[in-house]
C-alpha cells in the first residue's frame, strides 16, 4: 500500500454502527478471535464500530495526519503490515476521543492482503489506540492485547448483575489511555518486551517474558484496579500459541 492510500485511509462518513467487527484482512479467521478489535476497544470504553470509506472527513478530519504518521512509522519500522483497515472502533461517533484500529502482521506482503491465509494470523495482529486527535498513540502487538483481554476476562469471571457492571466500569476507567506519554521497550535479545501508558487512575504496564521452553508469559499491572490487599493488581498468564477449538475463551 502506498503512502497516499494510507493517508486517505481513515474516513468514517457514511458511517455504519455495527454490533461486531472484522479485522483488516479478509483472510480466513477463527470466529473465536475475529472480533478481537471490538473486544479490546470495549475494555477501554470504545464500543461504536464505524465503517471506513476512502476520503477522510467529518469528525475524523483532525485525526488524519496523526494516524497516517504513526501508520507509516510503525510500517516502516517493521512493526506492522500495510494492509488497510475496513473498520475502526470509537467511543463517540460525533466527537471521538479514542480511535482503535487493527493492523496486519508485518509478514503479510503488501500485495497479498486479500489472499493471505494463516491459521495463527489473528494472534499476530496488532491493535493501536489513538487519542488526543492521534497526537498520541499506543501500539499493542498480539501478545499485549491478548494479555489485556485475558486479564479483563479473569476479573469478570463468576460476576453477574450489578457487581459485573461495576467491575466493567472500573476496568474501563483503569485501562483507558489518556493523552500522555506512552512507552514501548524491548531487550536486546527480545527476552522481555513492555508496553505502558497512562490512565486517569495511574499507569498500566503490560509485559511479555520468554520462558525456558521459548514460549511466553504475559504480565499486566494496572495501577487503578486494586487487588484484595488494595495494591495495584498484577496478573500473569501464558500467552496462547495456537487458536482454541472450543468456545469458552480464545485463550483456553
Amino acid at each position: 500500500m502506498n503512502s497516499i492510500t494510507r493517508r486517505s485511509l481513515f474516513a468514517a462518513i457514511g458511517v455504519t454502527i455495527a454490533a461486531g467487527s472484522s479485522s483488516c484482512s479478509t483472510a480466513s479467521m477463527n470466529p473465536l478471535v475475529k472480533d478481537f478489535l471490538v473486544q479490546v476497544a470495549s475494555t477501554i470504553g470504545a464500543e461504536v464500530v464505524l465503517g471506513i470509506s476512502e476520503k477522510l472527513e467529518g469528525p475524523f478530519k483532525d485525526w488524519a495526519s496523526g494516524i497516517s504518521s504513526k501508520w507509516d512509522e510503525w510500517h516502516n519500522g517493521g512493526e506492522i503490515g500495510a494492509c488497510r483497515a475496513h473498520e475502526v472502533v470509537v467511543d463517540n461517533a460525533d466527537r471521538p476521543t479514542i480511535v482503535v484500529v487493527d493492523f496486519a502482521p508485518v509478514y503479510v506482503p503488501d500485495d497479498a492482503c486479500k489472499e493471505y491465509s494463516d491459521p495463527t494470523y489473528p494472534l499476530n495482529q496488532s491493535c493501536a489506540v489513538f487519542f488526543d486527535t492521534a497526537n498520541d498513540a499506543v501500539l499493542l502487538p498480539g501478545w499485549a492485547w491478548q494479555t489485556l483481554l485475558m486479564f479483563v476476562e479473569q476479573q469478570k469471571t463468576d460476576k453477574e448483575g450489578a457487581i459485573l457492571k461495576q467491575t466493567e466500569q472500573l476496568l474501563k476507567l483503569s485501562l483507558r489511555p489518556m493523552s500522555s506519554h506512552t512507552e514501548e521497550h524491548e531487550t536486546w535479545a527480545n527476552a522481555v518486551s513492555t508496553v505502558s501508558w497512562q490512565t486517569g487512575l495511574g499507569p498500566v504496564d503490560i509485559g511479555r517474558i520468554e520462558k525456558s521452553d521459548h514460549t511466553y508469559k504475559g504480565v499486566i499491572k494496572v495501577s487503578g484496579f486494586p487487588d484484595e490487599e488494595g495494591s495495584p493488581i498484577v496478573f500473569e498468564k501464558d500467552i496462547p500459541t495456537s487458536l482454541p477449538t472450543k468456545s469458552d475463551g480464545w485463550w483456553s
